[in-house]
């Protein structure tokens, strides 16, 4: 199980090479073109109002289905009962390890609360890094356990993070990992993280303040990989937790996050949102 930094320093490497490339996807046929540009107009939203809040909280208010953590439950589950699995992860959300017993609790307020804490943790970090570095330096191998990655965190969201006996692992891996087992557990690790955001959230502005040329420098090539990168269709959809013909759609924002996103009725909404990741 990987610590966050090794999750964020290989966005940088995969954000400096294959951005521009668009994903093969398992398709039977390709999105309509309405589709494609629903789904264009989408990923062009979610970038626009993630970069004036800095939070996804009201990205997944205002742009996610309002069911999509029940959806991604209910996929786990399958994939558990099917694998025969104990535990599970969430997809983009590096670190933690769910008991499987806790897929069955779809309605749980936590759910989405700790995606979107979690989410905001791994944007300031990527945030902070594209403005004081640049993708050629972290392209390299050698850069994947940089620490300077982990700056934007100050010393007492570090310590709160390290002695929380659920999150002790989040930042950099130093013992065994810890599984979240219980609703209490699941209660525990969000407002941790919700917190640890708070605290991050300060020394971000101050580094983007410094570097707003730098991260607008690097942010360009992912916005034009967007633009150029193909609109994908999902063949199965039950993989996601939709009945098979559900139009699930892939695109990729420009910000360089991976978009699936659900085609309904002329319009989409946003299922998930990640940073690529091998």
């Amino acid at each position: 199980m990987r610590g966050m930094l090794s999750r964020v320093a290989l966005t940088f490497v995969l954000a400096s090479t294959a951005l521009a490339a668009a994903r093969a996807q398992n398709v039977e046929e390709g999105p309509t073109r309405e589709e494609q540009r629903l789904a264009r107009e989408a990923a062009a939203a979610f970038a626009e109002r993630l970069t004036a809040t800095r939070d996804f909280g009201p990205v997944v208010r205002e742009m996610f289905a309002a069911d999509f953590m029940a959806r991604h439950l209910a996929s786990e589950a399958s994939s558990l009962k099917r694998e025969g699995a104990k535990t599970f992860m969430l997809r983009g959300v590096p670190s933690l390890e769910f008991d499987a017993a806790l897929a069955a609790r779809r309605d749980d307020e936590h759910w989405p609360r700790l995606y979107v804490a979690a989410a905001n943790i791994l944007h300031y970090t990527y945030l902070s890094v594209l403005a004081r570095r640049s993708l050629a330096d972290l392209a390299g191998p050698d850069k994947r356990g940089d620490r300077g990655i982990l700056a934007v965190f100050p010393p007492e969201a570090v310590r709160l993070l390290e002695r929380s006996r659920l999150l002790s692992n989040f930042l950099l891996r130093k013992g065994d990992g810890v599984v979240i087992k219980t609703p209490g557990d699941l209660r525990e690790a969000t407002a941790t993280l919700e917190q640890a955001a708070r605290l991050v959230r300060p020394r971000l502005e101050e580094m983007l303040a410094a570097g707003a040329s730098r991260l607008s420098k690097n942010l360009e090539p992912m916005r034009e990989a967007s633009e150029r990168a193909e609109v994908g269709l999902l063949a199965d959809a039950s993989r996601a937790g939709y009945p098979k013909g559900t139009r699930l759609l892939h695109a990729l924002s420009p910000l360089g996050y991976d978009l699936l996103l659900l085609s309904e009725g002329g319009a989409v909404k946003i299922l998930w949102a990640g940073l690529p990741h091998d």
